[in-house]
């Protein structure tokens, strides 16, 4: 679903995602190359007009596994171990219309100072599930908390769990 209908469904956990997306600036995008293996590359989101987009050079490597296979992994890099941490899985459709690519680089001009490339590959990102995993952050300090979101499954929170190794633990 798109980024407008998944905030509808679980809005706390988008809420945290968008922040953590937009505000780390890059985020970390997995994807399937030729050989099925994974590659791992940076990508700045933009989320806008009910949409999470990634925009990628013409022709890049990251560009043409996503052409080839769809899915995709978008992670927000955490700053630290203990950091929260962000992360959805989804597949990607390229759009092509020329109004909808015009307000996307309107936007990131203003927004960052840069504008893409006259030929780029601009993808809305189809979420399917996404997870914001936290420590102590709501919870007693260390506890590890996980809210996770899926089209089957719904919202879900569980936790929290106490620090491995703790008497609580075991």
């Amino acid at each position: 679903m798109w980024w407008d209908d998944f905030a509808t469904a679980a809005p706390s956990l988008a809420d945290a995602l968008r922040e953590q997306f937009e505000g780390a600036g890059v985020v970390l995008v997995g994807t399937v190359r030729r050989d099925g293996s994974p590659r791992i590359s940076p990508v700045e989101p933009v989320v806008e007009a009910g949409h999470l987009y990634l925009d990628m050079m013409w022709h890049s490597r990251k560009a043409e596994d996503l052409l080839r296979d769809a899915r995709v992994e978008v992670h927000a890099v955490p700053s630290d171990r203990l950091a929260p941490q962000f992360k959805l899985h989804g597949a990607v459709e390229e759009t092509f219309d020329d109004e909808e690519r015009q307000r996307f680089a309107a936007l990131v001009e203003a927004r960052f100072g840069w504008a893409p490339y006259p030929q780029h590959h601009l993808f809305r990102v189809d979420v399917r599930e996404a997870a914001w995993i936290s420590y102590g952050e709501d919870a007693p300090d260390g506890y590890l908390r996980v809210r996770t979101w899926s089209e089957g499954a719904g919202y879900r929170e569980r936790g929290p769990y106490p620090p491995p190794g703790s008497e609580e633990a075991r």
